[in-house]
């Protein structure tokens, strides 16, 4: 008992010592779907698979049990790589489990620290003194969701965290929750926070930092092809940004998407956010697998170039039509 009381005021006084940071967690917050990209960044409040475990782990389809998801983007034409994974299983009474898995990478990176001696300006660039590093960062998240009362759903996230520059490396932990609820046949509204608990990353330097809460609030219409969505999230930073409305010493980011389908098998869908000007997007259905596309602008007084994105979705349970096919 004197143990963990111990651990306990060890982990409270790390908490209080802790560098509350205004940019980390990225690699959870812009983790989304081709789909999603292409419609401004939206999503917190529609169902989209098992890909709904890294926008709103209430979102997780029960249909979509048997379908495995990939997604590979290019962020800024390459300069840096992100990897998506995720699969759902069906438990009873509609409950839904899910895996995800993400990677952030940034390979090659200049170290010009020894090119330049002591930092003085006259001295000659010894551009044999310039080496190379990368930098990734790499998440989990095991998630549940609930359906009750029929029009409403919740889910939590646990995921982990593990980050990498160079020789430094931190770790850390944190805690999801989102809501779903079916305003009508055609209207629902998404609550989805990240980090409700505040994530905390311990790195081998010593430093601990803190990710606080982050809120998003979703809405969409959908009337048979066509389909309208809006989110509005917020840090709970208390700072400024360029990126956003600011209201009451917050920034306020908002996306806006469209979707319209043709056929029942082809989609093309259009966005805008607060960072993204624009985005552009199309979508393939078939009985065996989804795939996604989507061109996402250069963000706003940035010199980065536009990203791009593919994503795919493997069902399963429609594998069996390929027998037929091969059959001789």
């Amino acid at each position: 008992m004197r143990k963990f009381a111990l651990i306990i005021l060890l982990f409270i006084g790390q908490i209080f010592s802790a560098e509350v940071v205004k940019y980390g967690g990225e690699i959870f917050e812009f983790a989304k779907d081709s789909r999603l990209n292409a419609m401004g960044q939206t999503g917190v409040s529609f169902g989209v698979g098992p890909q709904a475990i890294f926008t709103n782990p209430a979102n997780l389809d029960e249909n979509a049990t048997n379908t495995i998801f990939f997604s590979h983007q290019d962020l800024f034409s390459g300069l840096v790589k992100v990897n998506l994974l995720a699969k759902s299983f069906l438990l009873k009474f509609g409950n839904s489990l899910s895996f995800g898995f993400i990677r952030r990478a940034v390979e090659d990176i200049p170290n010009t620290a020894d090119a330049i001696p002591n930092y003085v300006s006259d001295i000659p660039i010894d551009y044999s003194q310039i080496t190379y590093f990368d930098h990734q960062e790499i998440g989990f998240i095991t998630s549940y969701s609930n359906k009750f009362f029929k029009k409403h759903k919740i889910g939590v996230n646990l995921k982990t965290y593990y980050s990498s520059i160079d020789s430094y490396y931190g770790y850390g932990i944190g805690l999801d929750i989102g809501s779903q609820s079916e305003l009508s046949s055609n209207l629902a509204l998404g609550v989805f926070i990240q980090d409700v608990t505040s994530t905390v990353i311990h790195w081998n330097t010593g430093t601990t930092e803190i990710i606080p809460p982050r809120v998003v609030i979703g809405q969409h219409y959908s009337n048979g092809n066509l389909t309208l969505s809006a989110d509005f999230g917020t840090r709970f930073l208390g700072e400024y940004s360029n990126s956003g409305l600011n209201i009451l010493w917050h920034t306020v980011e908002y996306h806006f998407g469209f979707e319209y389908t043709i056929f029942e098998m082809i989609s093309i869908r259009a966005g805008s956010s607060s960072l993204y000007p624009y985005s552009l997007g199309f979508g393939i259905k078939h009985n065996l697998l989804d795939f996604d596309y989507a061109f996402v602008s250069s963000p706003l007084e940035t010199p980065f170039n536009a990203s791009h994105q593919i994503s795919v979705g493997l069902h399963f349970n429609n594998l069996k039509e390929l027998n037929d096919i091969f059959e001789p």
